[in-house]
């Protein structure tokens, strides 16, 4: 693993991409100064370097800079704490305009006072600080339903800041971040919607064939693509071309499936509208009760979401190590930072992967070891993003969406029908060969995903029975955790794999009719999720999976309670795909508890989520089910 400096990054990034300095720069900072960056002579500020990094598409997480080294504040302190002041005013800003209900006159006296706090404190010559604060202004109004006039001069404003030499006709020339594409979106949206649609038609056209042409360098593609074509297509809408416009918002759907699900309802809102303009009533229907469906189950345990949302204790110790002013924080003295706040040991997070000594060095400056060993401590640390890849070696690079690639056709060989899973399984053991070809014998991060694999195919694909699946999984878990006994599991920190495993070992156990041992290993792992991993996002796999196991055994308002912990982190984190059966489960919990209404009242919301992802297998079970107890036809 190469371990860079964030001045080397950007330039990495830059030759590799095919920029030259000046078009990267580009109402930044002028030329001169981005060289002594990238040379090392002149640290930026955090807000040049985020710019610099959304524009290269390696930036994903305000904390990447702490994770490189070689940043400065401009002031000191004093202008770390006021970067924070601006940081907390923006998130209560974001968090006014997303609430769901209508706006009071104290809320409007409230959110005005914060722009105007917020204002005050961004300083004249600081470019992005002036964006940040004019995109605050441009929030509000949208959630107040501003008048699309001023809208449209405050974003005119905010995107030349940045992109002095920004025109419409020519968007294509330029080089864009994630705000800056963000910020051309809504204006495009502005003009649509007063009434300019020729020029939202043209403006969106150019920045979505844009984002698509960048989609290789975007760190999640989804995220960028996602509302730039639902924007595009409700101004295609506008403009009276509903097909065209349904083909966009198909394209955002897909991407909100596979990268960002938060504007899922938006989109199927705009599908059904456009359907019912296509005279496809029954399709355009269907759509709409999709999104009433989402609609409903976000209103109903967002509320509980945000009541139980508990601190996430990473992201507090990086804020406090990020007002500590330490110019070069390299990755290994983050992890040291956040492992010794967590009270963990160097022997409990490197056992299994390295030595003491080698993580010793790590985290003294004096070694990095591979990316896979790096990255399986972090996600043990609970403090993984996918920024990372911007000092990964090309092998390592390659590895990494080899190993992505065989976790997503894993995926898809569990859920297709059985003339579709030959030509997948084909691919994925092609996959895992190529994978298992590369790498060296002492790679157990790699080998133990592999291992996982085979054996949950294997036993797909009826090759092996559950007690040498058991077996299987077993020896993969040991490969890391070779000392790991199931009575002390709520010692050991926890890889996304291990995770994986330990919830794939519980289960084969339930299967097996070994409860007893299921739920020791169940219980156990709920509590380690508690505790150190509960904003993680296989908080909802797990629930899932000790849910269902709980209701099985009839402990029904156990099972309500974990199914809600797996709802609310599904809700947090705006990933939709496994909602549907987590609420399907409570559904089946309270009818079984005597609560029948409620469970009415979930069924006509989940059959809709089913036909959206696809789950026709549980649809049916749930089809049977409501004609059984409500004579309810789905």
């Amino acid at each position: 693993m190469q371990e860079l400096l964030v001045g080397e990054i950007i330039r990495k990034k830059r030759i590799e991409i095919g920029l030259t300095q000046e078009e990267l720069c580009e109402g930044i900072c002028d030329p001169v100064t981005i060289s002594r960056i990238e040379n090392l002579k002149h640290p930026p500020s955090r807000s040049t370097a985020d710019v610099l990094l959304q524009r290269l598409g390696v930036s994903d997480s305000r904390y990447f800079f702490t994770f490189c080294g070689g940043i400065c504040d401009d002031g000191g302190g004093e202008d770390v704490e006021r970067t924070d002041q601006i940081q907390r005013l923006q998130e209560s800003v974001e968090r006014f305009c997303e609430a769901g209900a209508e706006v009071t006159v104290s809320g409007r006296a409230e959110i005005l006072k914060m722009l105007a706090e917020l204002e005050s404190l961004a300083r004249q010559g600081d470019r992005m600080e002036r964006q940040r604060v004019l995109m605050a202004k441009v929030r509000v109004l949208e959630k107040l339903n501003g008048a699309a006039t001023e809208r449209m001069r405050l974003l005119e404003e905010a995107v030349l800041l940045t992109a002095p030499r920004f025109q419409e006709q020519n968007l294509g020339a330029g080089v864009y971040g994630y705000d800056e594409v963000d910020i051309i979106r809504r204006l495009g949206l502005a003009y649509s919607e007063a009434g300019q649609t020729k020029r939202a038609v043209q403006l969106l056209s150019q920045l979505y064939d844009y984002v698509l042409a960048r989609a290789w360098n975007v760190i999640r593609p989804g995220r960028v693509i996602a509302p730039v074509a639902y924007s595009y297509g409700m101004a295609l809408m506008r403009d009276g071309k509903p097909q065209q416009a349904y083909e966009m918002a198909e394209c955002g759907m897909q991407n909100s499936i596979y990268g960002y699900d938060g504007g899922m309802v938006s989109m199927l809102d705009l599908e059904a509208e456009c359907l019912t303009a296509l005279g496809r009533t029954d399709q355009g229907e269907e759509k709409a009760r999709q999104a009433s469906a989402l609609r409903w189950a976000v209103k109903k345990f967002s509320a509980q979401s945000n009541q139980e949302k508990r601190e996430d204790v990473n992201q507090s110790i990086l804020e406090e190590m990020s007002r500590g002013g330490s110019e070069k924080a390299h990755l290994g003295m983050v992890m040291r930072h956040v492992r010794e706040r967590r009270g963990f040991s160097q022997k409990q997070l490197c056992q299994g992967l390295c030595t003491v000594a080698t993580l010793s060095r790590f985290e003294s400056g004096g070694q990095s070891p591979s990316w896979d060993c790096v990255h399986s401590m972090l996600e043990r640390l609970g403090m993984v993003w996918t920024n990372y890849t911007a000092i990964l070696t090309a092998d390592e690079i390659r590895r990494d969406k080899m190993r992505k690639e065989i976790v997503k056709l894993s995926i898809m060989l569990a859920r297709e029908k059985a003339e579709k899973k030959n030509d997948i399984l084909h691919m994925v053991q092609n996959m895992m060969d190529a994978l298992e070809a590369e790498i060296k014998q002492t790679d157990t991060v790699n080998r133990q995903l592999i291992m996982r694999q085979r054996a949950i195919i294997a036993y797909e694909m009826h090759t092996c029975d559950l007690n040498e699946r058991l077996d299987r999984l077993i020896e993969a878990l040991h490969m890391t955790l070779p000392d790991l006994v199931f009575e002390d599991i709520m010692q050991a920190l926890y890889s996304d794999e291990e995770f994986s495993l330990l919830i794939n070992i519980a289960s084969t156990y339930h299967k097996l009719g070994q409860v007893r041992q299921s739920f020791y290993i169940y219980e156990q792992l709920y509590r380690v999720f508690q505790r150190n991993y509960y904003h993680h996002d296989l908080m909802i796999l797990f629930t899932q999976s000790y849910a269902n196991a709980l209701a099985t055994e009839k402990a029904y308002e156990d099972a309500i309670q974990v199914a809600g912990d797996g709802i609310a982190t599904a809700i947090e984190k705006e990933q939709y795909e496994i909602l549907p059966i987590l609420l399907h489960t409570q559904a089946e919990c309270l009818y079984l508890v005597g609560q029948a209404g409620q469970c009415e009242e979930y069924y006509r919301c989940i059959a809709p989520l089913y036909r959206l992802f696809g789950d026709y297998r549980n649809l049916e079970i749930l089809r049977t089910d409501a004609e059984e107890r409500f004579h309810m036809s789905i």
